[in-house]
């Protein structure tokens, strides 16, 4: 068994209701919770995550109990090969002004939740969340049918190829004329494909050799790239790497390593505001 380091993140959901309205107390301007490092002069988790709140708000604080721990492998971490333990905590207060000169702000926790602000009924954005969940549903399942429909093509030498075994994570471009989706049918170690939504036009795009996988690839905003997993730097497969290419499989990138025994899972890209 590999030990590492583990970093251990102290996290604090402070509450209160004022005038029939839950609130929460945040710091930047409302983009983060009140949080810390356990540090080893903390004497506990919750004594530790007292003096952060204190520090950070000022704000005095009576009950805290623990919420949540989170550790999962692929959660960030800044840490050269550590881990990530993130430990919140609820308290609950009366709401009193921030003191000058923080940075902390009470905010209505319907700011960041308007879909379950049900004080003057159903809330309107609710509609169009159903609407877009049914949609990435509805997108999803068809993907999954036409790996189905078309699990047995013929390949060069005329015999029967099943791409639908072990075919998983399919992605959508997002001009919808093609899927893209990890496969280790026809050969040993998996590979990234893509498919037309006709189930015809099967065309491999990754680069992998056996006995090393690519895998999870997701088509970029643009449709012009894929990023994607790959263990291919490691003989013992200890290890997941983010990569991107183009769409035919070149201009391969290295864009995110892993470190010891850790693996870069799930990418999802992000448009960022110009």
């Amino acid at each position: 068994m590999t030990i590492g380091l583990a970093h251990a993140e102290l996290i604090a959901v402070v509450t209160a209701i004022t005038t029939d309205e839950p609130r929460v107390m945040t710091v930047r301007e409302g983009a983060a919770l009140p949080s810390g490092p356990f540090e080893f002069g903390h004497r506990t988790l919750q004594s530790g995550l007292r003096e952060w709140i204190h520090e950070q708000t000022h704000h005095p604080v009576g009950y805290l109990e623990q919420l949540y721990t989170f550790a999962d492998r692929d959660r960030n971490n800044e840490i050269l090969g550590g881990r990530t333990i993130s430990i919140g905590y609820l308290g609950l207060v009366r709401e009193q002004e921030a003191p000058s000169g923080k940075s902390a702000f009470w905010h209505g926790w319907y700011e960041y939740f308007p879909w379950e602000d049900h004080r003057q009924g159903r809330p309107d954005i609710l509609d169009s969340i159903i609407d877009r969940v049914r949609a990435w549903a509805d997108s999803e399942r068809l993907a999954a049918e036409i790996l189905t429909d078309q699990a047995w093509r013929k390949d060069s030498t005329g015999g029967a190829t099943n791409y639908h075994a072990a075919s998983v994570s399919p992605d959508w471009a997002p001009n919808g004329r093609s899927i893209a989706f990890g496969s280790a049918a026809p050969r040993l170690g998996s590979s990234i494909y893509t498919i037309k939504p006709n189930g015809k036009g099967v065309r491999r795009v990754g680069r992998s050799h056996f006995p090393n996988n690519d895998f999870q690839s997701v088509y970029s905003p643009d449709g012009k790239r894929f990023a994607f997993n790959s263990d291919r730097r490691y003989k013992n497969f200890c290890c997941v790497d983010l990569f991107t290419m183009g769409l035919k499989g070149g201009r391969q990138r290295l864009v995110n390593r892993s470190f010891r025994n850790h693996g870069i899972l799930n990418p999802v890209w992000e448009s960022l505001p110009r």
